[in-house]
């Protein structure tokens, strides 16, 4: 168990244990061996200015090469290309995935939806089987596409109680157990307690109760005094609770006002020391005296030798007892920007990125733009520029005008955009102002129905007549 300043375990002949060889580190918190070579398994740890990991010699690793993304978030190969299993995950304007020739993809053409939330095909029409069930009437009760109620949903109707219903208005035999009377308490549909539910009964002091106000057997610890004591049913104190009584300092006691043997520690000093009962120091809580340094001290006033390390000087540097730097602290020093300095005041080599202008961009110790931090400049638009002050292609995309669509440098509307034009109603417009052929759904009259583009009622719709027609009875 000896340790060297880095914490490495040694023999005690101050070698190198063969096992601990791996916790040596070198600037970049990667694993050497003792003759400071790279570990092969460590090989993976280096990474690129883009996070991705390299070997040792700065070569992408193969298995890293999905790790490339274009502008899209897709993956690519190392030489740009999309990836075979990542074309899914184009998506057009409704988030749909298509194939990399902006073809919809088969297995997503039930992710259409129409007006009422129905899966469709990619041809619009409503999905056979598996979105009957989806079309709810008033009472959210699923229905067949005539408009019957499900036989899987008969047991959706509710009371004004809450209690499930069949479709002729009677009590599910399965429900009956829901009914409660004013105590909250469980009743059969005929208004009688169910033998279950005798143990629900509270008094006063909830407690429960049998059905002719008795206090049951198991519930007899639940009584408790003024001092939040559990006390038997004839108010005597439970021989497990005796530990529960303090006294005016926190300490458990007998229920005779004794301390109990095994609390005898509690008691504390002005200093937050635990004593004995007879006010005396326990042997074993010497080592919480503290000077005024917050240093725990043995009870002769002297410096604990483990906590040697403890010691600050104004930097908040740990010292030894004699006000010397420890070697292994050295990297604490900081300058006035927060970096971290060897002992001699030079900036370390590993934190050299850490530099930052007024603009927040990491700079080298040369105050240099970092290659790797070109893009984190933003012009007063937020948009992020190269160092030149020029506006990257990727971001392109990023400009908006005042309606919030997005246009390229040129203030050009983007091709993908012009379905987020929108007109007084709403409905998404091509931007010649033309309404789109997939959003003439969205045209409602003023009972909230969908319409055509010619104000024809969408035969889909039609069953929502019934709810206006009901809302203007009312």
């Amino acid at each position: 168990m000896l340790e060297d300043d880095d914490g490495l375990s040694l023999t005690d002949d101050d070698k190198l244990l063969e096992t601990d060889e791996l916790m040596l580190e070198d600037d970049d918190g990667l694993s050497l061996t003792d003759d400071d070579k790279l570990l092969e398994a460590d090989e993976l740890m280096l990474e690129d200015d883009d996070g991705l990991s390299l070997t040792d010699d700065d070569k992408l690793l193969e298995a890293d090469e999905l790790m490339l993304e274009d502008d899209d978030g897709l993956s690519l190969t190392d030489d740009g290309q999309l990836l075979e299993t990542d074309e899914l995950m184009l998506e057009d304007d409704d988030g749909l995935s298509l194939t990399d020739d902006d073809k919809l993809l088969e297995t997503d053409e039930l992710m259409l939806k129409e007006d009422g939330g129905h899966s469709q095909t990619g041809d619009g029409q409503l999905l056979e089987s598996t979105d009957k069930l989806m079309l709810e009437d008033d009472d959210e009760l699923s229905l067949t596409d005539d408009n019957k109620l499900l036989e899987t949903d008969e047991l959706m109707l509710e009371d004004d109680d809450g209690l499930s219903l069949t479709d002729d208005g009677q009590l599910l035999e399965t429900d009956e157990l829901i009914l409660e009377d004013d105590d909250g308490l469980s009743l059969t549909d005929d208004g009688q307690l169910l033998e279950t539910d005798e143990l629900m009964l509270e008094d006063d002091d909830g407690l429960s109760l049998t059905d002719d106000g008795q206090l049951l057997e198991t519930d007899e610890l639940m009584l408790e005094d003024d001092d939040g004591l559990s006390l038997t049913d004839d108010d005597k104190l439970l021989e497990a609770d005796e530990l529960m009584l303090e006294d005016d300092d926190g300490l458990s006691l007998t229920d005779d006002g004794q301390l109990l043997e095994t609390d005898e520690l509690i008691l504390e000093d002005d200093d937050g020391l635990s004593l004995t009962d007879d006010g005396q120091l326990l042997e074993t809580d010497e080592l919480m005296l503290e000077d005024d340094d917050g240093l725990s001290l043995t009870d002769d006033d002297k410096l604990l030798e483990t906590n040697e390390l403890m010691l600050e000087d104004d930097d908040g540097l740990s010292l030894t007892d004699d006000d010397k730097l420890l070697e292994t602290d050295e990297l604490m020093l900081e300058d006035d920007d927060g970096l971290s300095l060897t002992d001699d005041d030079k900036l370390l080599e590993a934190d050299e990125l850490m530099l930052e202008d007024d603009d927040g961009l990491s700079l080298t110790d040369d105050d240099k733009l970092l290659e790797a931090d070109e893009l984190m400049l933003e012009d007063d638009d937020g948009l992020s520029l190269t160092d030149d002050g020029q506006l990257l292609e990727t971001d392109k995309l990023m400009l908006e005008d005042d309606d919030g669509l997005s246009l390229t440098d040129d203030d050009k509307l983007l091709e993908t955009d012009e379905l987020m034009l929108e007109d007084d109603d709403g409905p998404s417009l091509t931007d010649d102002d033309q309404l789109l052929e997939a959003d003439e759904l969205m045209l409602e009259d003023d009972d909230g129905l969908s319409l055509t583009d010619d104000d024809q009622l969408m035969e889909t719709d039609e069953l929502m007549l019934l709810k206006a027609f009901k809302r203007k009875i009312k």
